[in-house]
């Protein structure tokens, strides 16, 4: 009979207590780092930021799978203190997502689980990093793109992409492959 006051007694005790708060602020300062969306100062070659996404929008439509599988994209750009790696704007991201709608953005890749991990080992999975555009003329650049199926390599296939500006929109007229010791930028 004494074990019942004391699982009365327990059990008001843990009602007293408080639940633990949520601070809305130490989550947000907790994750403010990792989705880190490419600079608008950061145009990658590109003479103005509206030329980078439209000439970048036209390359990665010419990549992003029409068969809806998972495919990740970013931007990777070579500064003085290493490598960096952004995902594409949100509006970018949306806007491919309508041709691939299982598209992510390649800061993804670190969240990846266990069961995504065995079926990306059973198929290649691409990741496309655009980093970088070359004027050749006033309606015409070079934008480069390496494709690398994760899991399996760092390193993937380079491409350069020739696109023009045709009735004011940037469209891809041709992808070429490149052995990596060739790309010049």
């Amino acid at each position: 009979m004494k074990i019942v006051p004391f699982l009365l007694a327990v059990g008001l005790l843990a009602g007293c207590a408080s639940p633990p708060q949520y601070d809305e602020a130490a989550v947000q300062d907790l994750f403010k780092d990792a989705i880190i969306p490419l600079p608008t100062d950061c145009l990658l070659g590109a003479r103005s930021l509206p030329e980078r996404d439209a000439v970048f929008e036209s390359v990665a439509i010419s990549f992003v799978s029409k068969v809806h599988q998972t495919e990740f994209i970013g931007f990777k750009s070579y500064e003085s203190d290493g490598t960096k790696h952004y995902d594409p704007p949100p509006e970018f991201l949306k806007r491919l997502r309508a041709i691939n709608g299982r598209l992510r953005p390649i800061s993804d890749l670190s969240q990846i689980n266990d069961t995504e991990r065995d079926s990306y080992w059973r198929q290649l999975v691409p990741a496309f990093y655009l980093y970088g555009i070359k004027p050749i003329s006033e309606d015409e650049v070079e934008a480069y793109v390496e494709s690398v199926p994760i899991l399996v390599k760092p390193h993937g296939t380079f491409f350069i992409c020739r696109v023009k500006k045709q009735d004011g929109k940037w469209t891809t007229i041709s992808k070429e492959r490149q052995i990596p010791s060739v790309l010049t930028m």
